[in-house]
């Protein structure tokens, strides 16, 4: 039988939170679409864990973020961006795929996985587009200094079914005190989070922005505001499909994120942040803190999306800003359930 959209049609979510993983395939009129974060630590920090998406559901809506540091404990601010979209004839499946990244320090490990995502029989012809819609890193073992990741939908296939390929590659290497001097193993999972979007008459679009960086010890580092050129924030939004950084050598970090916001985007990495020493969240420990001099580039690719429903559609763009759970550091396992905020959305 074919299936007209339309409001009624539940959601179906499995969640599993040792594994990350959940899936949502509703007919709806409404999707969560995630615009990034911004988090920002009191001090600098390994990357012990790390990650921002949302979950919806039938009854509510949530955004989880997570963060750990190595050894020093903190707290950290953070804001997530998102998109309410509201239209007929609206399609969308979310899900969370896992990626193992194992291998050594001062190599770049990749690893890649191809989705399949059955298409719904539906009574009018549809196009369709895939996203990302937020990460979660975490450490296995051993929090580490990063130098270059790197996570993208590199290939969508249409027929018969949509098939995705997400590829995900880090460069951990920490030589500095606190890291296992006899040790060079590196060992993360990267659950990510994807959204293939379906609508009549949908138009997606990519664009890419390239941004070199660098930064010194005496100058204050600063956040990097890119605008995008030819966007109507009024008939069209944007969505992530590759975020990627890359660094001169594996550094500490005080922030990262990559956020979209109306018609700019905002790159972060800070590598250190002004009187961290002294005014920190825990002095104790960030005594110990020192900035460094470096360079970086971001590489983004995203998809500017046009739903062409005559006006009929409604985006909302809204933000959660809080403040992150307390973490004790002491390279604590990120698992740990003070690693993951859950808000839920009004």
């Amino acid at each position: 039988m074919r299936r007209k959209l339309g409001k009624g049609w539940g959601i179906l979510v499995l969640l599993f939170w040792g594994g990350s993983a959940m899936a949502q395939s509703p007919v709806s009129d409404t999707a969560i679409v995630w615009q990034g974060f911004e988090h920002y630590w009191t001090y600098n920090h390994r990357w012990n864990r790390m990650g921002d998406y949302y979950l919806q559901q039938p009854e509510k809506t949530v955004n989880i973020h997570s963060s750990a540091t190595g050894t020093g404990p903190d707290i950290g601010r953070y804001t997530s961006h998102y998109l309410k979209i509201s239209t007929p004839d609206l399609w969308y499946h979310s899900d969370t795929v896992s990626l193992s990244l194992k291998g050594k320090e001062k190599q770049q490990i990749v690893n890649g996985k191809w989705v399949e995502i059955p298409i719904p029989d539906f009574d009018k012809e549809m196009s369709f587009t895939a996203f990302l819609n937020g990460f979660d890193m975490k450490a296995n073992v051993n929090a580490d200094k990063l130098e270059f990741f790197s996570l993208e939908i590199d290939s969508i296939v249409l027929k018969p079914s949509v098939r995705i390929h997400i590829k995900a590659a880090i460069d951990f290497n920490c030589q500095t005190l606190e890291c296992p001097w006899f040790n060079n193993g590196v060992n993360y999972n990267l659950t990510v989070s994807y959204m293939v979007l379906a609508s009549p008459k949908l138009e997606s679009k990519e664009l890419k922005i390239n941004k070199s960086f660098s930064w010194d010890k005496k100058t204050t580092p600063t956040e990097i505001s890119v605008p995008i050129i030819g966007y109507d924030s009024l008939t069209e939004f944007m969505v992530f499909s590759k975020i990627e950084l890359s660094l001169s050598k594996a550094f500490h970090f005080a922030a990262i994120g990559f956020s979209l916001n109306n018609q700019n985007v905002k790159l972060t990495y800070l590598n250190w942040l002004p009187n961290m020493k002294k005014e920190s969240a825990f002095p104790k420990y960030s005594k110990f803190a020192f900035g460094e001099s470096g360079s970086g580039h971001f590489n983004v690719s995203l998809r500017k999306i046009t739903l062409n429903s005559g006006g009929q559609y409604f985006v909302q763009r809204q933000r959660i800003e809080e403040v992150s759970n307390v973490w004790k550091g002491l390279n604590a396992d990120s698992d740990d359930l003070k690693s993951v905020k859950v808000v839920e959305l009004k």
